[in-house]
């Protein structure tokens, strides 16, 4: 099973209404105001979101290729995430792969590989 949080950010001062989430059955996509996300729901299939901007000024994914404006993008890396924005009128790509944190480098990780996700979480809390 897996779960999707949209969470919407408000300035401090000025209007704080949250936008109205919509979901498309036929494209499995969530909007929000000009934003679009499809994330792979499916436990069974490779996780993965990819968000984009409706304008086209912005998009990314967890893996895979990414288009924006027509064009494809692939990143140096399969698997890397990538992100293009259209800053001052020019297209800048960035592509980067998962890493373990630094303060996580310590920490053997290899014991929790047995424990499915879910116990890992409670145990971490508790």
């Amino acid at each position: 099973m897996r779960y999707l949080a949209i969470i919407q950010v408000k300035p401090k001062s000025g209007a704080s209404t949250c936008q109205a989430v919509s979901y498309d059955e036929a494209s499995h996509t969530y909007s929000v105001g000009d934003w679009n996300i499809n994330a792979e729901m499916n436990a069974a299939i490779p996780a993965r979101i990819q968000v984009s901007n409706a304008v086209n000024s912005a998009a990314m994914t967890s893996g895979g290729s990414l288009i924006l404006n027509g064009k494809t993008y692939k990143g140096k890396r399969s698997g890397s995430s990538k992100l293009i924005e259209v800053i001052n009128g020019k297209e800048v790509f960035q592509g980067l792969r998962d890493e373990i944190p630094a303060v996580m480098s310590n920490f053997d990780l290899s014991a929790w590989a047995k424990f499915p996700l879910a116990l890992i979480s409670r145990q971490i809390i508790i």
